[in-house]
């Protein structure tokens, strides 16, 4: 997102959850592993912010359960590894 000019560099875990989510080009399955990736045990919790950022950004109040969770897994591909999944 960055080499694409897409957000600067540096840019905060909200600003690359709002990239994420208006960016129709990025890869699902690639997405997804990025919001599965973990933080450092110290240190800033990015990736953890980031995926914050990005669920809070779904509005399901209009929609069933069944309708809200077909809506967000349409976001994004789920990873494949059991521990990635959790995190999400």
């Amino acid at each position: 997102l960055v080499r694409a000019g897409i957000l600067a560099e540096g840019a905060a875990p909200v600003e690359v959850a709002a990239a994420l989510r208006a960016t129709a080009a990025i890869d699902k399955a690639a997405l997804g592993e990025f919001l599965s990736l973990p933080d450092p045990k110290e240190g800033p919790l990015f990736h953890k912010e980031t995926l914050d950022a990005f669920v809070s950004g779904f509005d399901f109040a209009a929609y069933r359960i069944d309708e809200a969770l077909r809506i967000f897994l349409q976001a994004f591909r789920l990873p494949g590894e059991a521990q990635k999944i959790d995190r999400v």
